[in-house]
């Protein structure tokens, strides 16, 4: 049996047609390709409702437009299939109608749940993003840069003419709101408490000229370049001498 919608509801406009799984008395469970869904009763006319006068056959149920496959990154990704679990567990992994929820790796490869799974993927990247704005680094953001050694935040200090660009300097910020008992932060995580930060960069490039203005924020990342070539630490030539004098200096002395 098909039923056709009298108004707009659930996302589906008026005169829309679906199967009609069970009609009850308050509520209706109608099905598309997504699945069920269930609306109130007095939304709902069906073919063979002779209250309300429906004789005539109802058209035919147009066949769900294909959802492709929405591409994130990896960490928006698994933080989608991550919220989704954890969302399956919370509701004791069933739906409102009783069926099953699959897992997530089910549930984000099944090409019919396209259009459901894409939602918790624009979800992730928002959350990400919204991390990234205030500073907060989750272990999905941290895998989106696993090259990356630390992270510094720095303010516009000052911004002088030089030549056809501009000298612009930075210092470190410090957390409003107290330090832990470590000292640690994630907004600077090369320092402890306060962070002492001294940048200078000549910019010459005419595109960037005004672009980073007096009091502006700014996060700096620093991940290794693939040409990195690093060496060891060698102490000064001095220290050195001093410490060989130590080394030979007769037991007593």
């Amino acid at each position: 049996m098909k039923g056709k919608l009298l108004e707009s509801t659930m996302g589906h406009p008026a005169g829309a047609v679906f199967e009609v799984v069970n009609k009850g008395d308050e509520t209706t469970v109608l099905k598309d390709g997504d699945g069920d869904f269930q609306v109130p009763t007095a939304l709902v006319v069906c073919e063979d409702d002779a209250d309300a006068g429906v004789h005539e056959e109802l058209d035919e149920i147009p066949a769900p437009e294909p959802v492709e496959r929405l591409l994130v990154d990896e960490a928006d990704e698994k933080l989608a299939r991550l919220m989704y679990d954890r969302y399956n567990e919370e509701v004791g992994g069933v739906a409102w109608n009783g069926d099953k929820l699959p897992p997530a790796d089910e549930f984000f490869e099944d090409p019919a749940k396209q259009k459901q799974a894409n939602a918790w993927r624009v979800l992730a990247v928002e959350v990400l993003e919204l991390a990234t704005e205030a500073g907060v680094l989750l272990p999905a953001d941290a895998e989106k840069d696993p090259d990356r050694v630390m992270r510094a935040k720095l303010e516009v200090a000052s911004v002088r003419p030089s030549g056809e660009g501009e000298i612009v300097n930075f210092h470190g910020v410090s957390k409003n709101e107290p330090y832990p008992e470590d000292g640690l932060d994630e907004n600077n995580s090369f320092a402890k408490y306060s962070p002492s930060v001294s940048l200078e960069i000549n910019v010459q490039n005419p595109a960037l000229k005004g672009a980073l203005k007096p009091g502006a924020r700014f996060y700096a990342d620093f991940t290794e370049a693939p040409d990195s070539a690093p060496r060891e630490i060698q102490p000064p030539a001095e220290d050195e001498a001093a410490e060989k004098q130590l080394d030979e200096k007769p037991e007593g002395e």
